[in-house]
Parts: structure tokens; sequence; C-alpha cells
């Protein structure tokens, strides 16, 4: 009798491990409901950065009444992202954004598809003009402008040319008081300005966290005076840990994701005013969080498309939510799927289908006049 207790007990031990799931198979529901985070984190990045919108460089002049084509990612000139440009390139970007490792000429840069537009802004040499940027996705660092004077529309500026010129920013008002706003915002951003000498030098520190247009003045330099100058803005971010040149590790510190737009526009020593962009088409609204002043209307060119309105910054983000919420969805219900299957299979299923092929064989075994134990 205590054998047939143990042989029961056996019996019933063997159908509890037959019915334990594999490892295997755990682990796979596991990792689905991982990938579900994963692909929702990274859909949040599918968000581009900004935009060079005064002057409106070659990638968003469309946006703005001139006759050029359209560049729906014009926000998105990264020089074709952080691990193609540092693991691939070397570090090398195009001089208007562009990846290093495409073919000449580059798409933003003269004689590519975007580089063939006119001259978007005649300014007097000297003067301080003002600069706009549209960040929609703020990663800290701080935003430089370069200037390369050449009266040719081919070939395209080099960056030694660009070099020769950094600008510097326009003495701003407010005094002492504004100067220790901008030391703070530049601290905010994850960056440092050694003395105020650095920030003359041409450094803007966007304020950390803030997605909207930044306006900043810029001076002009001596002596400069061309009928297609090429304006390069460069946006170095600050969002990334690197090692620093003390030799210490931080935010900010090392290779960045690194930005780049070129407008072109003339300069002349006659003082005439500066040009106007031509009017929107109507029925467009303004630029997205755009301040008052020229070349503010945000609408399509003549070459933009069948009238088709530009995704603004919001609809991107909007968008980029939506599909970060299907991805999260559809992989929540793959793992609750496959959780249920093992479920019913190695619970119930097994069972029922044991039975039944039991009971097959035990008829055809009838059938065919055997005996079945």
């Amino acid at each position: 009798m205590a054998s047939a207790a143990v042989a029961s007990a056996a019996a019933a031990a063997a159908r509890r491990r037959r019915r334990r799931p594999p490892e295997e198979l755990v682990r796979l529901a596991g990792a689905l409901c991982a990938a579900a985070a994963a692909l929702a984190a990274l859909c949040t990045r599918v968000d581009a950065h900004g935009r060079l919108i005064e002057p409106p460089s070659r990638a968003s002049m469309w946006r703005y009444g001139f006759d050029t084509p359209p560049d729906y990612n014009d926000h998105e000139q990264y020089c074709g992202g952080f691990a193609r440009q540092w693991n691939r390139n070397g570090g090398r970007c195009g001089v208007c954004g562009d990846a290093w490792d495409l073919p000449e000429p580059r798409p933003h840069e003269a004689g590519g598809v975007f580089g063939q537009g006119p001259v978007v802004r005649r300014w007097r040499m000297g003067s301080a003009v003002p600069v706009r940027v549209e960040l929609t996705a703020n990663h800290r660092g701080y935003f430089e402008f370069r200037l390369c004077a050449r009266d040719r529309p081919q070939p395209e500026a080099t960056q030694a040319c660009l070099d020769a010129h950094l600008l510097r920013r326009a003495p701003a008002p407010g005094g002492p008081a504004a100067a220790a706003r901008r030391v703070a915002a530049a601290s905010a951003s994850g960056s440092a300005l050694e003395d105020e000498g650095e920030e003359r030098a041409g450094r803007f520190f966007p304020e950390a966290g803030a997605n909207r247009v930044f306006e900043m003045r810029y001076l002009l330099p001596a002596g400069v005076v061309c009928e297609r100058c090429v304006l390069q803005w460069r946006y170095v971010a600050g969002n990334s840990w690197g090692r620093c040149e003390n030799g210490t590790e931080a935010v900010g510190c090392g290779p960045q994701e690194e930005f780049r737009a070129c407008a072109d526009v003339a300069i002349d020593g006659q003082g005439e005013r500066p040009t106007e962009a031509p009017a929107p088409t109507p029925g467009e609204g303004p630029t997205e969080g755009a301040g008052e002043g020229e070349g503010e209307g945000e609408s399509e060119g003549a070459g933009a498309g069948e009238g088709e309105r530009p995704p603004t910054a919001e609809e991107h983000r909007g968008r980029a939510w939506w599909a970060a919420l299907v991805i999260v969805v559809a992989s929540a219900l793959a793992a609750a799927a496959t959780l249920l299957l093992l479920y019913v299979y190695y619970y119930h299923a097994a069972d029922v289908l044991k039975s039944w092929l039991r009971g097959r064989r035990a008829a055809a075994a009838a059938a065919n006049g055997d005996y079945v134990s």
C-alpha cells in the first residue's frame, strides 16, 4: 500500500513537471514586455531637434514663401546622427549638416537638391543682424554662427572659409544683470563660460529644457562685402556623457551630437534695408513659437507640393507619441497572448489533447479487434 502511495505521488509530480512551461518560453514573454518599454523610449526620440529660421536656411526656405524644394526633415540636419558622424566618419560633417560620407554635392550644399535657392537676406556691412533658431528637442549645448564671403554660387563654401569669420554676439541690453542671467543659462545648459570674452566670441547657450524659438543678434564683420555669403549655424548639443579636457567625466564633455544649417545672404556697404521674405501663401499660419518680425510667416513656396500644409513641430511630436503608443499596445498584446497560450496549453489543452488522442487510439483498436489497456 505504501508503494502505491509512492507511485501515486511520483505520478502527480511528473504531471506537474509536464505542465510547467519551459523556461525559454517564459523568458520570451518577459522579453516581449521589455521590448515594449524599449520601443516606447526609442519612439520618444523620433522627433528631431532644430532648424535655422532667420535667415531661413536652405532646408527651411520653402516654409517662408521661397520657390524651393520642400525638405520636410529640415529639423534633422545632424550630420547623419551621432553614431554615423563619430563612429563611421571620425567626427566629420558636411558644412550644411549632411552626413560626411554622402556623395558630393551633398543635398544641402551648393549644387545639391536644396542648394539651388536664392539669397534670402541682404544686410549692411558691420551691422547687428537678428538670428532665430527653433528647437523642437532641446539638448543643451550651444550655438555658433560663421560666415564665408564668396561671390559665386558654386563650389560650396569650405569649413576653413567659414572658420575665418566666427560671428560675435551683439552687446545685449540689460548690463551686468543680463550678463549674469546669460552665465546662469550657460551653467544650466551643462556648459560654462570661462569669461565674458568667450561669450563675445560667439557662443549662445539656449535655456535648458526650453523647446521654442531663440532670438539672438550677431555682429557682421567689418570690411566683408559679398553678393552671396554663406551663413552657417552650428549647434553642438550637451546632453551626452564624455571625458572632459581635465581628465574628469561629465555630461556635456567629449563628442556630442551636432547640427548644422546654411543660409545664403548678401552683405553690402551702402546701407540698404534688409530684404524681406516673399509674402507667405494665403491661409498659412505662423511658425510655432515664432516671435514677431520679418520672415516669421510659415508657408509653402510654389515648389512645395500641391498646396499641402507643412507639418508643424507639435504635429511631429504628436505623431511620434502615437507611434510609441501603437507599438507599446501591440507589444503588450503580443506578450499577453503568449502568456495566455502557455497557460491554456500546459494547464488545460494538454490533458484535453491527450484524452482525445487516447480516445482515437481506443476507437481504432476496437475497430481492429485489438485490446487496449
